[in-house]
């Protein structure tokens, strides 16, 4: 079984963690420090390993 791209939660939390860390730099409207980001992206990857059971595909074959 396979999932599109668009359907992994780890793709779309990293994307968010992404935007997150990009707008904590470029203002201070979220001050939150490169630790505390740093430590909720491992965090995060690694339960979003432990739920991932089906793999990703990038394009139909």
């Amino acid at each position: 079984m396979q999932k599109k791209w668009y359907q992994s939660w780890t793709i779309w939390f990293n994307v968010g963690l992404f935007a997150i860390a990009t707008i904590n730099e470029l203002s201070t409207i979220i001050p939150i420090s490169t630790t505390i980001l740093a430590n909720v992206a491992i965090t995060g990857n690694i339960l979003l390993r432990f739920k991932t059971t089906v793999e990703i595909v990038l394009s139909e074959r």
